[in-house]
């Protein structure tokens, strides 16, 4: 019974059921497609953590390098703090070379990455 009534559709059933079947592939199509662009858009935003995480690691490693008496010993340490474009580093703006700002600084940096680092896995994770 069922065969005959597959042979007896009419056209315009026909018609119907492939309008239905292509608009639930073009639903899939753009459900696929947003899950693609959500899938990119974590990778960049691991890219970004990952980057974040290595500066933060480079910059706790310089502290530890330092020692404990980083601070005090202004004179014994031959450090400078650069802020220069990418074009001119012969042509440094900013030069400081004292180490307890110096060490400020870098502090500061540590924990602003942090709070971005946090930001980021929020991101990644919603």
């Amino acid at each position: 019974m069922s065969n005959d009534n597959k042979s007896t559709k009419s056209p315009e059933n026909k018609v119907k059921e492939m309008k239905t079947a292509a608009n639930q592939i073009d639903d899939l199509k753009a459900l696929l497609e947003k899950q693609i662009q959500t899938f990119q858009k974590k990778s960049e935003l691991i890219a970004h953590r990952d980057t974040f995480i290595e500066k933060r690691d480079q910059l706790i490693g310089y502290v530890k390098e330092q020692g404990a008496d980083f601070n005090e010993n202004m004179d014994t340490h031959q450090l400078k703090l650069v802020l220069a474009d990418n074009n001119r580093y012969a042509d440094a703006k900013i030069s400081i070379s004292n180490n307890l700002v110096i060490r400020e600084i870098i502090g500061s940096l540590i924990v602003k990455i942090n709070i971005k680092i946090a930001e980021l896995e929020k991101e990644i994770v919603a």
